[in-house]
C-alpha cells in the first residue's frame, strides 16, 4: 500500500504536469501570431510582383483576343498574291489583293471569325497554283467582289480557290502557305479550269413487262435445272409436276434476268411468275417476271435432284420417272409399267436392310402399300444416276432421259 508521502509526491507531479500542459495553448497562440506576422511581411515584400504577375496575364489575354482573325503567312519560296473568299450576311464575297513576301505575315480578316469555311488563292506569275474545285469572282486589280456567279458577264474573271474547313468555333487562325498546298513545283502557268462536269445520271432501271403481255400469267414452284450454254437458242429450264418451262433469251425476258437465272444453284426450288407464250406436250414456253428461292429441306433437295426421266444403262427400253411430288413411275418400252410413293429415310421398313448412315430411297407400291422397294444413292449428276438394289446389293446404273415429243 502506498504511503501518504507517496501519494503527496504523486499528487504534486501530477500537478506540475498539469501546469506544464496549460502552458501549451499559449504558446500555439503566439506561434500562430508569428506566423501570420512573418506571411504579412512576405505579401507587402511580394505585392510588386504579384502586381507584375497580374500585368502580365492581363497582357497574355489581350494577346490572344488579338488572334482571333485569319492571318496568312508565306512560307514558300516566292512571293504569294492572296485572295480569300468567304460567306458573309449571306452573300458569297470574295477579296484582294495582299502581297506577301517570303516569310512575311498579313491578317486578310481583322475581326473574329465567324464561318467554318473560308477559300483562299495563292498566286506567282510563273508557277501554277494548285486550285481546288471552288469558283469565285476576282481581277487583276485591288477588289472585294459581293457574289460568286455570272463573272464573265459581270466584268471579272473566274478564279478557282482551294478551301480551309476550321473547328466549329474557331475565332481565329493562321493560315500557314508552303509548298505543299500552294502549287506543284516545275508546272507552267495554267488558266483556272472550269468545274468538273457531274456525274453523269444512273441509267434507269429495266422495265419489266406488266402481266399479260406476252400470254397467260402463271406462277409456279420449280426445280432450276440450268440454262443451255451450248449452241443454239439460250434456254433457262425450270421442271414442276411433270413440265418443263423454257425461259428464252429472245428479249421478251430482260437480260438482267437471264443472266441472273444462269447462276441460279442447279437442283434448287424457286418460286417464278411471268407470261406463258405457248405450249408443247410437256414443254412450255415462257417469261420470267421475277423469281425467289423456296427453302428445301433434306430430302426436297434429294428429291429434286433425282426428278426427271432416267434410261436404264443396260436396258434403254426401261425407263423411270421421279416427280417432285415424291412419286416414280416405271415404263417399259413406253408402256406404263407402275407407280410408286417416294420416301427417303435411314431405317428402310424392310426388315432385311440394314439401318444406314445415309439417306436411303424408299418406294411403296401405289397398287400394293405392303410392297416396299429400297435403294442406296451410290451417286447422282446432272446427267447419271447410279443405285443400289437393296438388300441384293446390284448396282443400277441410269442416265439422263428426254422422250420425244
Amino acid at each position: 500500500m502506498a504511503s501518504d508521502n507517496d501519494i503527496v509526491s504523486y499528487k504534486c507531479k501530477n500537478a506540475d504536469l498539469l501546469t506544464h500542459f496549460n502552458t501549451i495553448p499559449n504558446m500555439l497562440k503566439k506561434l500562430g501570431f508569428l506566423i501570420m506576422h512573418i506571411y504579412r511581411l512576405f505579401a507587402f515584400a511580394m505585392l510588386p510582383a504579384l502586381l507584375l504577375v497580374s500585368s502580365l496575364f492581363v497582357v497574355v489575354t489581350t494577346s490572344d483576343h488579338a488572334h482571333a482573325k485569319l492571318e496568312v503567312c508565306n512560307e514558300t519560296d516566292l512571293q504569294r498574291d492572296i485572295a480569300i473568299g468567304y460567306k458573309t450576311d449571306g452573300n458569297w464575297t470574295s477579296e484582294g489583293w495582299w502581297k506577301l513576301d517570303v516569310g512575311e505575315c498579313k491578317s486578310v480578316i481583322k475581326e473574329e471569325l465567324t464561318s467554318t469555311f473560308y477559300y483562299y488563292r495563292a498566286v506567282h506569275k510563273g508557277k501554277e497554283f494548285d486550285p481546288g474545285k471552288f469558283a469565285f469572282c476576282t481581277q487583276s486589280d485591288v477588289f472585294t467582289i459581293v457574289g460568286d456567279e455570272d463573272c464573265d458577264n459581270r466584268g471579272y474573271d473566274k478564279s478557282f480557290f482551294r478551301e480551309l474547313k476550321l473547328a466549329k468555333g474557331t475565332l481565329g487562325f493562321r493560315l500557314t502557305l508552303n509548298n505543299d498546298n500552294v502549287y506543284d513545283e516545275g508546272r507552267p502557268t495554267a488558266e483556272a479550269q472550269p468545274a468538273p462536269k457531274p456525274a453523269p445520271k444512273p441509267a434507269p432501271a429495266p422495265q419489266i413487262a406488266a402481266p399479260g403481255t406476252h400470254g397467260e400469267p402463271y406462277t409456279i414452284v420449280g426445280i432450276f435445272r440450268g440454262c443451255n450454254t451450248n449452241s443454239g437458242p439460250y434456254l433457262c429450264l425450270f421442271e414442276s409436276d411433270g413440265w418443263r418451262y423454257a425461259v428464252g433469251d429472245d428479249g421478251r425476258t430482260p437480260s438482267f434476268l437471264i443472266n441472273e437465272l444462269s447462276n441460279l444453284q442447279i437442283n434448287n426450288s424457286y418460286q417464278i411468275e411471268g407470261d406463258i407464250i405457248s405450249y408443247g406436250d410437256i414443254t412450255a414456253d415462257v417469261t420470267v417476271r421475277r423469281y425467289s428461292e423456296v427453302a428445301l429441306s433434306e430430302e426436297q433437295k434429294l428429291m429434286n435432284s433425282l426428278v426427271g426421266d432416267w434410261r436404264s444403262v443396260s436396258d434403254p427400253k426401261d425407263v423411270m420417272r421421279f416427280t417432285s411430288d415424291f412419286r416414280k413411275w416405271d415404263e417399259y418400252d413406253g408402256d406404263f409399267q407402275g407407280e410408286g410413293e417416294v420416301s427417303f429415310t435411314k431405317v428402310c421398313d424392310d426388315p432385311t436392310v440394314l439401318v444406314s448412315d445415309e439417306y436411303l430411297i424408299q418406294i411403296n407400291d401405289a397398287n400394293s402399300p405392303e410392297d416396299i422397294y429400297c435403294y442406296g444413292i451410290i451417286d447422282v449428276t446432272d446427267d447419271n444416276l447410279v443405285l443400289m438394289f437393296l438388300p441384293r446389293g446390284n448396282f443400277l446404273e441410269y442416265e439422263k432421259y428426254t422422250a420425244p415429243n
